[in-house]
């Protein structure tokens, strides 16, 4: 988070990170709305989209 304290990371990107680094732990990812400002919600189907982006990702690469 030192980076968004830097303003070098804007909120969508420490959301992104966030669902990153907890993936897998929903429960985790959606508590962490708490400390989002005003407008920015992270819901159910974000982290499912995020999900199945990351494991297409996996999937191509495990093809190559």
């Amino acid at each position: 988070m030192k980076n968004f304290k830097a303003q070098a990371i804007d909120t969508p990107g420490v959301i992104q990170r966030v669902s990153q680094l907890f993936r897998g732990y929903n429960k985790l990812i959606l508590g962490f709305n708490t400390f989002l400002p005003d407008g920015y919600k992270i819901g159910l189907e974000d982290i499912e989209e995020q999900q199945r982006l990351a494991d297409a990702r996996t999937a191509r690469e495990n093809a190559a």
